[in-house]
């Protein structure tokens, strides 16, 4: 992928909940930045998507350059939406939930998909530690993922068990190596550049169908589970 395509924007003032010796950021990095290759480090607040007037920024937003799909048009929020900075909105949000507890985290990411041109929001949960170590002396840990995408039918996501032990259980997890095909996450590049028409200020969706710069050949983003989760092992406080 064209490293002049995207801004990936990590917020690093948003990570407090979850910072254990700086493994999230590392977790963010890995999981979309070997991918997207091209990091701006940008402030990133837009409308809170549920109406309250709330500025709200994400753990990581994918953001497509203004010059491959329409910016605002006029100040903030547009249309077409951005952020305070006159970026155009993010089309894919990650949120990494370390000691926020599991409903407010599904309730944060499901949140950001009532704002339209927010195409997947792929969220993380890390649960907490248990007593019972691997043979690499690693403390077992479950751990959670979910790919919501916009207008999927109920329930709307795909989810993944994907720590080492079952999340209520101690029964070990099947994500025990790299490239299981049961353990990828794929994102279609088309929907990061999503970029309806609009009339009136109106996005016409209706016969639209997102379509990728043609300089960019990647049908899919790929974000392989078990680099996270080995990534989450090595850096946690093992004991």
């Amino acid at each position: 992928m064209s490293p002049m395509a995207l801004q990936f924007l990590i917020l690093p003032s948003q990570l407090w909940d979850n910072h254990v010796r700086g493994f999230p950021a590392i977790l963010l990095i890995h999981g979309l930045y070997m991918i997207f290759n091209n990091p701006y480090v940008l402030s990133l607040d837009y409308d809170e998507p549920g109406g309250s007037g709330i500025l709200v920024a994400p753990d990581i937003a994918v953001v497509p350059l203004c010059d491959l799909v329409q910016g605002p048009t006029m100040p903030y929020p547009g249309p077409p939406p951005g952020d305070i900075d006159g970026n155009p909105h993010a089309r894919v949000i990650c949120e990494v939930a370390l000691h926020q507890d599991t409903q407010d985290w599904e309730l944060k990411c499901q949140n950001w998909l009532r704002q339209q041109y927010v195409r997947y929001v792929f969220g993380i949960k890390i649960h907490g530690m248990r007593d019972a170590q691997n043979a690499q002396g690693q403390n077992h840990r479950s751990m959670t993922a979910k790919l919501w995408r916009q207008g999927a039918p109920p329930p709307g996501y795909i989810e993944w068990d994907f720590g080492t032990v079952q999340r209520h259980s101690q029964t070990l997890t099947n994500c025990n190596a790299a490239g299981l095909p049961a353990f990828q996450v794929q994102i279609p590049t088309s929907e990061i550049f999503w970029d309806p028409p609009i009339l009136a200020g109106v996005p016409i969706v209706l016969g639209y169908n997102a379509v990728a710069p043609p300089a960019l050949t990647i049908a899919n983003v790929n974000i392989d589970l078990y680099r996270i989760q080995q990534l989450v092992l090595r850096s946690q406080l093992n004991h």
